[in-house]
């Protein structure tokens, strides 16, 4: 954490020593969702997800910028496992272990992130420049947390944290069920509307590909994704 504000401070006092930065705040919304790697887990759904935080644009020329930020972002989506180990709670107090086949979790995973990407743009047509950036986006979560969706053998549909195993209806019985590191292929396109001198705001379509395995059993393999829309302003 004391790295990534690290990294933001350089960015903003970046602006005070040159003109070729420009600052600004955004914000995204979402559809997530798994993409399982191994035949014990099947994919069950989408999810909607959010996120903001701070951009900043190199410009280099004209046409090209390196675009940084630091966000807050969720992602997740819905996960059907073959079988897990549960603790279930005992009538007489207690748990036990048991062994229940087809339950299908919704996932909701909060990010610190920091993407870099190569924003390639147009020259200025009216008041719009059009653009679309490559890159790679590095995250550490945050918070992990999951719901029972379908399953007649458990009724609680109560979220809770998969990770800090702070719930007290039901926990997973694998202790560290989300990586807490995540990495991702960033693809954007969308326009920029300039609103007077430095400032303008714009919006993009973006693709979040994740390439990294998310669950931490090495037989439950599973990468998460993510599409959306971006908007956000300069200052």
């Amino acid at each position: 954490m004391k790295k990534c504000f690290f990294i933001l401070a350089i960015m903003v006092s970046s602006i005070s020593y040159g003109q070729s930065f420009r600052f600004g705040i955004t914000g995204n919304s979402g559809l997530g969702w798994f993409t399982p790697q191994t035949k014990y887990l099947s994919a069950s759904g989408s999810n909607l997800n959010f996120g903001y935080g701070l951009t900043a644009d190199y410009e280099f020329s004209d046409n090209y910028a390196l675009n940084f930020g630091f966000q807050i972002g969720q992602n997740g989506g819905k996960l059907t496992y073959d079988s897990l180990i549960y603790q279930l709670p005992k009538s007489t107090g207690g748990t036990y272990l048991d062994t229940l086949l087809g339950l299908t979790y919704e996932y909701k995973n909060q990010w610190i992130e920091l993407p870099i990407s190569l924003k390639l743009k147009t020259n200025e047509i009216g008041y719009l420049k059009y653009f679309a950036a490559f890159g790679f986006k590095p995250a550490i979560l945050s918070s992990a947390r999951a719901r029972n969706m379908l399953s007649s053998n458990i009724t609680t549909s109560d979220w809770f944290f998969v990770n800090k195993k702070e719930n007290d209806n039901l926990d997973m019985y694998r202790e560290d069920n989300i990586i807490p590191v995540r990495a991702s292929l960033l693809i954007q396109g969308g326009v920029e509307y300039n609103l007077g001198g430095k400032t303008s705001m714009f919006g993009a379509v973006f693709f979040d590909k994740g390439f990294t395995n998310q669950t931490s059993d090495p037989n439950l393999k599973s990468n998460n994704s993510m599409v959306g829309l971006q908007v956000g302003i300069f200052f």
